[in-house]
């Protein structure tokens, strides 16, 4: 074990939201008829969430950002 880092309770008998979303499926999106025109101009966000397992500090949501790097 490495010192410093808190003793996890590991569940075996839980199935993960991760887990149950990484195995579902999505149609795929329309094409956007939005085109940056220069770097950061646009950015794709979500927000993943109410899980039932919370993180090591409570947290139940997540929000992603997807900055268009390229224009």
């Amino acid at each position: 074990m490495i010192k410093g880092l808190p003793q996890l309770e590991i569940r075996d008998n839980i199935v993960c939201a991760g887990c149950q979303y990484e195995k579902s499926y999505q149609l795929p999106f329309e094409e956007s008829m939005l085109n940056a025109k220069a770097p950061l101009e646009l950015v794709h966000s979500d927000v993943f969430g109410k899980v039932k397992q919370s993180s090591i500090r409570g947290y139940r949501y997540l929000l992603m950002t997807f900055p268009d790097m390229f224009g």
